[in-house]
C-alpha cells in the first residue's frame, strides 16, 4: 500500500490550538455563542458520531469560516485532522470520548492524536498463478510397414510349450484311426494307415524321411519336425502348424491331396549340393493347396517354394497357393514345367503372397501359365517376375 502524502501546509496540534485560541480571544463571546447553534443545528452529526474530537472539529471548522481570510490556516488544518481520522475508522475504533459533551470550551480538550503515518497494512499473502499445463507430448506412433507390404509374424506353429511328452522310437504306423498326442518320437515315422492323427509332439532325427506317408492319410497339428534329410513326405496328408527345421535336404514334399497350412520352415541345413526347398513339389500333383505359412529359406538353399513336375506326369491340378510369406533362396518361388517342357500342371494359382527381401536373385521365376494376382515384396510394391 502506498503512504500518504502529505498535506501541503498542515500544521500540528498544538499550533491549530494557538491559532484557535488567539481566534477565541479576538471574537469573544460571539464565535462561541454561533458555535453552539451551529452544534445544535448539526445535532445529527453529533448523534453519529460520539467522540468528541469529531464535535469540535465541525465547531472549529464553522468558527475558522466565520472569521474569514485571517482564519484559513485554521481550517486547512482542521480539514487535515478530520481526514486522517476517517481512514483510522476504517481500520478500527477511535479511542471513545465521553457520551456527554462537555460545553465547548474555549480551549478544546485533546484528542488522540492521529500517527502521523498510517501503519502499512499486511498484504495479504500472495498466491501464485498455477503454473500453466505442459501440453502433452505428441503421441508417439510405432513403425510399421506399409499396409500393402506388412507382413504377418511366423506363425505359432510347433510343439506347444509347457507340455509333458511321453518319449518314443520310431513308429511304422498299420492301424487305421491311430492317434498319437503328446509323443516324443526319435526316429522315422512310417503312416500306412488311413485316419492317423499326430498331434502335440515332437519327432527327431538324424537321416531319411522324418514322417512319410507311405499309404493311407495323416493329419498331423502342433507338432515339431526337426533333424532327417527330408522333415515330412508323401500323399494325402494335412500339416497344421507344423514346424519343420533343421533339415539337411527339403521340409516338405509334396504329392497328391496335400494340405499345408499355417506352418513354418526355417533354419534348414542344407548339404552341399543339396538344391534343399523348404516346400517341393517333383511330380505332377493333384488337389494341392498351400496357404498361410511362413517359408524361408536359408542362404545356400534353392527356394522356399519350388514346383517343377520333373518326374511326371501331367496333370490337371490345381495346386493353389496363397496368402503365404516366403523368402530366401535364389528365387523365393519357382513355377516351372518338368523335364524341359515335357510335364506340366494346370489349374496354378499363386496370389495374395508376400515376398522377404532376402532371396538371391528376386521373388518369383514363372515359365508356365498360371494365375498370378495380389503378390508382393516385403516394401509393398509388386512382386516381379524373374
Amino acid at each position: 500500500m502506498t503512504k500518504p502524502t502529505p498535506i501541503t501546509g498542515a500544521t500540528t496540534k498544538a499550533a491549530d490550538d494557538s491559532a484557535i485560541k488567539s481566534s477565541g480571544n479576538r471574537n469573544g463571546g460571539a464565535l462561541r455563542s454561533r458555535a453552539r447553534v451551529l452544534t445544535f443545528s448539526l445535532a445529527a452529526a453529533v448523534a453519529l458520531s460520539t467522540v468528541g474530537v469529531t464535535t469540535f472539529s465541525v465547531a472549529r471548522a464553522e468558527t475558522a469560516a466565520a472569521a474569514g481570510a485571517t482564519q484559513a490556516k485554521v481550517t486547512k488544518a482542521a480539514q487535515a485532522k478530520s481526514s486522517p481520522g476517517k481512514k483510522r475508522r476504517k481500520r478500527g475504533p477511535s479511542t471513545p470520548a465521553p457520551t456527554t459533551p462537555a460545553p465547548a470550551p474555549s480551549t478544546p480538550a485533546p484528542a488522540t492524536p492521529a500517527p502521523a503515518t498510517p501503519a502499512p497494512a499486511t498484504p495479504a499473502p500472495s498466491i501464485p498463478a498455477p503454473a500453466p499445463t505442459p501440453p502433452a507430448p505428441p503421441a508417439t506412433t510405432p513403425s510399421t510397414p506399409p499396409a500393402v507390404g506388412s507382413l504377418p509374424t511366423a506363425p505359432s506353429a510347433g510343439t506347444p510349450a509347457g507340455l509333458h511328452l511321453t518319449a518314443s522310437g520310431g513308429l511304422t504306423i498299420t492301424k487305421a484311426g491311430t492317434v498319437i498326442d503328446g509323443a516324443d518320437i526319435s526316429g522315422n515315422v512310417v503312416v500306412a494307415a488311413d485316419g492317423v492323427v499326430i498331434r502335440n509332439s515332437k519327432i527327431t532325427g538324424t537321416s531319411g524321411l522324418g514322417v512319410y506317408v507311405r499309404s493311407g492319410s495323416l493329419i498331423m497339428e502342433d507338432t515339431t519336425v526337426k533333424g532327417f534329410e527330408n522333415s515330412v513326405g508323401g500323399s494325402g496328408y494335412t500339416a497344421t502348424r507344423v514346424e519343420v527345421t533343421g533339415a539337411f535336404g527339403d521340409g516338405f514334399k509334396i504329392g497328391d491331396n496335400v494340405t499345408i497350412q499355417n506352418s513354418w520352415c526355417h533354419d534348414l541345413a542344407p548339404a552341399p549340393d543339396a538344391h534343399a526347398d523348404c516346400g517341393q513339389v517333383q511330380s505332377g500333383v493333384k488337389n494341392v493347396l498351400i496357404h498361410g505359412n511362413w517359408f524361408d529359406m536359408v542362404e545356400g538353399g534353392n527356394a522356399a517354394l519350388f514346383m517343377a513336375p520333373d518326374l511326371g506326369p501331367s496333370s490337371a491340378g490345381p495346386l493353389t497357393v496363397t496368402n503365404n510369406v516366403f523368402g530366401g533362396g535364389n528365387f523365393s518361388v519357382y513355377c516351372l514345367d518338368g523335364a524341359n517342357g515335357q510335364y506340366f500342371i494346370d489349374g496354378i494359382t499363386i496370389a495374395g503372397n508376400k515376398f522377404l527381401s532376402n532371396s538371391q536373385y528376386g521373388p518369383m521365376r514363372v515359365n508356365v501359365s498360371a494365375t498370378l494376382t495380389n503378390n508382393v515384396n516385403q516394401d509393398g510394391t509388386a512382386a516381379q517376375l524373374g
